[in-house]
């Protein structure tokens, strides 16, 4: 039983070896250029921001999750 233990715990220490964790975070600002005569409420500007993180497992597989 120890062994599998031992064998486990080597296999789960290499894999963990080989990833990497990474993110990025993007704002900026944007601007529609709209005639808003004869309307109640017009907003042609506003921010946006993208987040995106990852984790690489090695040999070009990795997971994202982006919102």
């Amino acid at each position: 039983m120890k062994k599998h233990a031992i064998l486990l715990a080597a296999l789960i220490g290499a894999a963990s070896a080989q990833a990497q964790v990474y993110g990025t975070v993007a704002v900026g600002g944007s601007h529609l250029n709209i005639d808003c005569t004869g309307t109640t409420s017009c907003k042609s500007d506003n921010t946006g921001v993208k987040v995106v993180g990852g984790y690489a497992f090695g040999n070009g597989f990795s997971v994202e999750l982006g919102y």
